[in-house]
């Protein structure tokens, strides 16, 4: 069956589609394409050592598990299952070893009152569906 699952996930490739892919369902902005990345990234040098690979959430699909919980717009994840979002492969790498239904543990880092607050939060994985 691994042949087999092999063979569909190479013309899934070809077809721009992989079945059964897995996403969190947001869209998002890399930390740093802001003019005050370096300003938030040195604030959060303290938990999180050369997070250039933040993603600052943008929007959060009806779809996806965060819709809901307390996940906002502008809030970044600057690490996935405890490992610092050093660059979006990090994520990318997370997403590829899992699969729709399976939860990561997102840590989100929040500015207010010009205090970074960091929490954690589950996410179930949707099935990405090539769009």
């Amino acid at each position: 069956s691994t042949q087999l699952h092999r063979v569909d996930t190479a013309n899934s490739l070809i077809n721009g589609y992989v079945a059964g892919r897995a996403k969190i369902g947001v869209t998002y902005n890399t930390i740093t394409s802001y003019n005050n990345a370096d300003a938030i990234l040195s604030a959060l040098q303290k938990g999180f050592k050369n997070a250039k690979g933040t993603m600052v959430i943008n929007q959060v699909s009806s779809d996806s598990d965060l819709a809901g919980k307390q996940v906002k717009q502008y809030d970044m994840i600057v690490a996935v299952n405890g490992k610092t979002m050093t660059s979006t492969d990090v994520m990318t790498q997370v997403l590829s070893d899992s699969k729709p239904g399976d939860t990561i543990k997102l840590t989100i880092a929040r500015i207010e009152d010009n205090q970074i607050k960091t929490f954690k939060v589950d996410c179930k994985l949707i099935e990405s569906k090539g769009n």
